[in-house]
């Protein structure tokens, strides 16, 4: 794909702790792979389709809700175990991986 490139070169030569996703469905399936293949978390909250996220990746965050949750409550859809265990494991990874480094950066896409 056309992402993996620029991920690759954010995570490798730039050295970022993590990722802001990009737009589309398409460009997060692509860039989550990479970020997945090297431990990196990736955040996203445009690339909303089911798909994505159906993959089993431990180190990808949607802040936004999936496709098929776009017409349930937001009360409703937050509730449920599933987005809490996302984001708990999210704020998890987060603190573990920035401890101890002050200057963290990120790289967006």
């Amino acid at each position: 794909m056309l992402i993996d490139r620029p991920v690759q070169k954010l995570i490798d030569a730039d050295g970022v702790d993590f990722l802001l996703g990009p737009y589309s469905s398409g460009l997060t399936t692509g860039a989550s792979a990479s970020a997945e293949a090297n431990n990196v978390i990736m955040v996203e909250g445009n690339g909303t389709s089911n798909t994505v996220f159906e993959r089993g990746f431990r180190n990808l965050s949607l802040v936004a809700t999936i496709a098929s949750d776009y017409t349930k409550s937001r009360i409703w859809v937050a509730g449920q175990p599933r987005g809490a265990q996302r984001g708990d494991r999210l704020r998890r990874h987060l603190l573990s991986h920035l401890r101890g480094q002050p200057t963290g950066s990120a790289g967006i896409l």
